[in-house]
C-alpha cells in the first residue's frame, strides 16, 4: 500500500492527541479524532481501567490507572504501569482507525501512513528510542511500527518554526517552556540548535502541584474528613480497598480545572464526585443507597486564584531566576518564548512568563503542538528539508 501520510502521536500523562499530514505540502494537516464525544473528540484522556483481575481496558469500569508515561527503565519496575501503557497504545491505535477514514489498512498490517511518536523533553534520545521499542512491542499484533521518535521540544519548535516563515530570520534565540504535570522543562534553541547548557528541568513546580494544592485546601475541611472516612469504610466493606481515593480525587480536580477554563468559568472550580457510585457494583441492590447517596459526595468549590497565590509567586521567582541564567550565558536573550504543555491552560501563565522574562513575545501554542509539530518535523525530515 502506498504511503500518503504521516501520523504523529503525543501521549501525555493527562491527555493524548494525534495529528496527520500528507507528503503534499498543500495538505497542511489535521487533528485526528480519538473518541466520540459531544464536547471534545480531538483529545483522549491518558487513562485505562483495571478490573481488579489483571485486565485493563478503555471502558470506564473499574479503577482508573493514569500517570504511566515514564522512562522505560522505571516503567518496567511497575507491572501495573507496563500493562496500562500496553493496553492504552493498543486502544489508541484502534480508535485512530475507527474514527478517521483518511487512515487505511489492508488487514495485513500495511498502511497508507507512517507512524511517529514524541517523547518528553527531558528524556535522552536513547530513552526516547527505548520508549518507541516498548510501544512497537505492544503494536506487534497490528503489524505496524513507529518509524520516527521525536523529542517534544523539537516537535514544539517545529510547530512554531515551520508554520511562520517570517520568524526564521528574526527569532534566533527561542526559549521553549514545556509546562507539564511532573516538571517544567526548558529548552533554548539558538539559530535552530539546542543549547545543552541551557536545557534543564524543574521538578519542584510542575503543573500537578496545582491539583495537589487544591486538594490540600479541601482536605482541611471537616466535611472532607467525614466523606473520606465514610467512603473508605464502604470500599473496604465491599472488598474495594485497592481504590486510591486521593489519586482519583486529584484526577477529577485536574479535569474540573481544565473544564473551568474551557467554559470560561475560571477561577471558580466545582468538584462533585461520588466514588462509591462509580465503583461499587452493589449500590443498585443496596436498599440504603438512595438514602445515603449524598453522604458519600465529595462536594467542594474554591477560587483557584486565591488558593494558588503562593504557588504563582514561586513560579514567577523561578522564571526570573531562569531569565538571569540565560542572560549570563554568553549574553543570550530569548527573542521569543514558546509555551506549551497542559499547565499553559491556566489564564495567568502568560502574564507571569511576560513578567519573568521581560518580553512581549510570548507564543501560546495550541492544545496539541507536540503532535502537530512532530508530524510536520517528520515530513520535513523525510523530504530532507530541516537540519535541526
Amino acid at each position: 500500500m502506498m504511503k500518503e501520510y504521516i501520523v504523529s502521536i503525543k501521549i501525555g500523562n493527562y491527555k493524548t492527541s494525534a495529528w496527520v499530514v500528507g507528503f503534499d505540502k498543500r495538505f497542511h494537516g489535521e487533528v485526528l479524532k480519538l473518541r466520540w464525544d459531544y464536547r471534545s473528540e480531538q483529545q483522549l484522556y491518558t487513562v485505562v481501567y483495571a478490573d481488579g483481575a489483571g485486565n485493563f481496558s478503555n471502558e470506564p469500569l473499574g479503577e482508573p490507572v493514569f500517570g504511566f508515561i515514564r522512562k522505560i527503565d522505571e516503567l518496567r519496575c511497575d507491572g501495573k504501569a507496563c500493562k496500562a501503557l500496553t493496553a492504552f497504545i493498543k486502544s489508541l491505535y484502534v480508535r485512530m482507525l475507527k474514527y478517521n477514514d483518511i487512515l487505511k489498512v489492508d488487514g495485513k498490517g500495511c498502511t497508507n501512513f507512517y507512524l511517529c511518536v514524541t517523547y518528553p523533553s527531558n528524556w535522552t534520545k536513547k530513552e526516547g528510542q527505548d520508549y518507541a521499542y516498548f510501544l512497537n512491542d505492544a503494536l506487534k499484533p497490528f503489524g505496524v511500527e513507529i518509524t520516527w521518535v521525536i523529542n517534544e521540544s523539537i516537535a514544539a519548535y517545529a510547530n512554531y518554526y515551520l508554520q511562520d516563515i517570517s520568524l526564521r530570520n528574526v527569532d534566533k534565540c527561542v526559549l521553549l517552556i514545556d509546562y507539564g504535570p511532573t516538571a517544567i522543562n526548558y529548552t533554548v534553541m539558538h539559530c535552530g540548535i539546542v543549547v545543552p547548557e541551557l536545557s534543564w528541568s524543574d521538578y519542584s513546580l510542575g503543573a500537578s502541584n496545582i491539583e495537589k494544592i487544591i486538594l490540600a485546601d479541601y482536605s482541611k475541611q471537616e466535611e472532607f474528613q467525614k466523606v473520606y472516612q465514610k467512603t473508605m469504610d464502604k470500599l473496604r466493606c465491599d472488598a474495594l480497598e485497592s481504590v486510591n481515593i486521593l489519586s482519583e480525587l486529584l484526577f477529577e480536580i485536574k479535569k474540573e480545572k481544565e473544564f473551568s477554563v474551557e467554559v470560561e468559568r475560571y477561577p471558580d472550580l466545582m468538584l462533585h464526585l461520588n466514588l462509591i457510585e462509580r465503583h461499587d457494583i452493589l449500590v443498585r441492590s443496596d436498599p440504603n443507597w438512595r438514602r445515603d447517596k449524598m453522604t458519600y459526595l465529595f462536594d467542594y468549590e474554591c477560587n483557584m486564584d486565591e488558593v494558588l497565590n503562593d504557588y504563582k509567586a514561586e513560579l514567577l521567582q523561578s522564571f526570573r531566576n531562569i531569565s538571569k541564567k540565560i542572560s549570563h550565558f554568553g549574553g543570550l536573550q530569548a527573542d521569543s518564548v514558546v509555551l506549551y504543555g497542559g499547565g499553559t491552560l491556566m489564564p495567568w501563565v502568560k502574564s507571569i512568563v511576560m513578567d519573568g522574562f521581560a518580553t512581549k513575545k510570548v507564543f501560546m501554542c495550541d492544545p496539541m503542538p507536540e503532535a502537530r509539530g512532530g508530524a510536520l518535523y517528520a515530513r520535513e525530515k523525510l523530504l530532507n528539508v530541516v537540519k535541526y
